[in-house]
């Protein structure tokens, strides 16, 4: 096998040289790194334009040298943490970063829609709890999936990357254990207790979510079987080594379990308010949980910006507060919960007695009807199923003519549904203002950056790195460097490899001899420069 190899790494290393060393590669991003903040804020106030002026590429907005080559206005911004860049994605147009998005989004619609059919199927077919328990296991293989679909994307950093499976993670696990099971359950079993309520179903899947994600972390089956069965059993130190690896761990993912709780509790608070307490006790555990794998059993991750924070906060932290005000309204307004609308005469004696009646569902009922019993005719008391537009906002003045249900006691009502279009109007100016400031910058210039901290410097940091283009290949310990480092400080690079300090058994451009070269301007690999400061070279 060891020529057949060789011969076939000679193969790759000639194609590789005919190929790719005669092909043109064009710049497609410049990371430059201030000695000091000062610096790289005048940059940024001296280059900054509208982007509506980079688009039409106004050059009046900047004086002659400010330019790229007197022609072009430059694109800056503010780059996220080197660790966290995505050297290889960073070439991609936004054409074909839109197609990717626009595929794995129909694609994430497509699981949500087959994991809501399986769970109707479940609970037509084996009842609440079965259902409640394939949506448990539904929210655990959901994250795989997407996480495998979301690869496929092209992202300038890894906060953008994950920002992007936040999304499709808190879209699908909001539908499947949230509104799904709001919509199977029959509104008049929203506060009946049997087999096909929804008080049973929420207690299971309030339980199940307690339990679920502590337990898997815990136990973490997978990298223990790793380490302990096939980490002992590999033919060298390296491949060992490979199977020693902390867990990989996703910032989204965490920040979706927890608003996933979060959802579920607001949205069901009404009618369960035990889910308060159940996702109290969900929360502090995975806190627990999730601060001892950080610090024992999770691998290093890339450091990310705010992105996820922002994102969560300006978004879906405002939507679970709209929802919970919104759901408060409508559910106390439909109380009891019976479609049932009391008349003023009383029943006739040919029914009065026991019945026997099958449900709707299939279940079979006994029916007394004692003497004097007032009429009843159905009424719709969820107010959200009225055509052709849902009654907004869900007061007593809205319930249809003859079909009064609302008792003096639920005058709470009006309180309940002016106070949810206060928290819509405050949702509504909070996620509008932040799209009106990308508007502004779009249309306006602007006019500061934060202001520097005076003292610190580059170079003063210790443990400071830069931007170092490298890739990860899976299965690695490390990655692998796409430039030229010897001409850099080693404290540059944020990891180190103690059998190779050199790294250059890590750096693709000794991979295959003559490919790089130092004196072509048309080089296939990054060009990195470092100019000290004075006094500190």
């Amino acid at each position: 096998k060891g020529p057949k190899l060789l011969k076939t790494i000679q193969t790759l290393d000639k194609h590789i040289m005919e190929k790719l060393a005669v092909k043109t590669y064009n710049v497609s991003e410049v990371f430059v790194v201030f000695e000091t903040e000062q610096g790289k804020v005048d940059c940024l106030n001296g280059l900054a334009t509208t982007g509506l002026s980079r688009l039409r590429n106004n050059k009046s907005v900047l004086p002659p040298e400010r330019l790229f080559r007197g022609e072009h206005i430059l694109s800056i911004r503010v780059p996220p943490e080197p660790s966290s860049v995505r050297w290889n994605d960073l070439d991609e147009t936004f054409v074909v970063r839109a197609f990717q998005r626009t595929i794995t989004s129909l694609i994430t619609l497509a699981i949500v829609g087959a994991t809501c059919v399986l769970v109707i199927h479940m609970r037509t077919k084996y009842g609440v709890v079965a259902s409640a328990l394939t949506i448990t296991a539904s929210t655990t293989i959901i994250p795989i999936l997407l996480r495998l679909i979301t690869r496929f994307e092209s992202h300038e950093d890894e906060g953008s990357w994950q920002t992007s499976l936040y999304i499709k993670l808190t879209f699908a696990l909001w539908v499947v254990s949230a509104l799904l099971t709001a919509y199977i359950t029959p509104f008049t079993d929203s506060l009946a207790y049997n087999k096909r309520a929804l008080i049973p179903a929420m207690y299971t899947l309030f339980i199940a979510e307690m339990f679920k994600t502590p337990i898997i972390a815990v136990s973490d089956l997978y990298n223990n079987f790793k380490r302990h069965i096939l980490g002992p059993r590999q033919l060298d130190q390296r491949r060992m080594n490979q199977k020693f690896q902390g867990a990989v761990y996703r910032l989204s993912a965490r920040y979706t379990e927890m608003t996933k709780v979060l959802f579920m509790t607001f949205y069901y608070a009404f009618i369960f308010p035990p889910g308060f307490i159940f996702a109290g006790v969900t929360l502090g555990v995975t806190y627990w949980v999730d601060k001892f794998s950080l610090l024992r059993k999770w691998k290093r991750e890339p450091l990310l910006d705010n992105q996820i924070a922002k994102m969560s906060r300006t978004y879906f932290f405002s939507a679970a507060l709209a929802v919970y005000a919104l759901m408060c309204a409508y559910n106390y307004a439909g109380f009891p919960f019976d479609n049932a609308c009391k008349l003023s005469t009383t029943v006739s004696s040919q029914y009065v007695g026991t019945f026997n009646a099958t449900r709707a569902d299939g279940m079979p009922v006994n029916i007394t009807v004692p003497s004097g019993s007032y009429n009843y005719k159905f009424c719709q008391q969820d107010m959200m199923k009225y055509s052709p537009f849902p009654a907004f906002p869900p007061i007593p003045q809205n319930q249809p003519a003859g079909s009064h249900w609302m008792t003096p006691g639920q005058s709470f009502t009006n309180v309940f549904g002016w106070a949810c279009i206060g928290v819509l109007v405050f949702v509504f100016f909070l996620m509008f203002s932040v799209v009106a400031k990308s508007l502004y910058r779009f249309f306006f210039r602007p006019q500061h950056f934060a202001k520097p901290r005076p003292g610190v410097s580059f170079s003063d940091v210790p443990d400071i790195t830069g931007y170092i283009p490298e890739f990860f290949i899976p299965g690695s310990l490390f990655p692998t460097l796409l430039c030229d480092v010897s001409k850099i400080s080693e404290s540059m690079i944020f990891w180190d490899d103690i059998n190779d300090p050199s790294r250059n058994s890590h750096n693709a451009i000794y991979d295959i001899p003559g490919l790089y070269n130092e004196e072509n301007e048309e080089n296939v690999f990054s060009t990195i420069q470092y100019w000290p400061p004075e006094g500190k070279a």
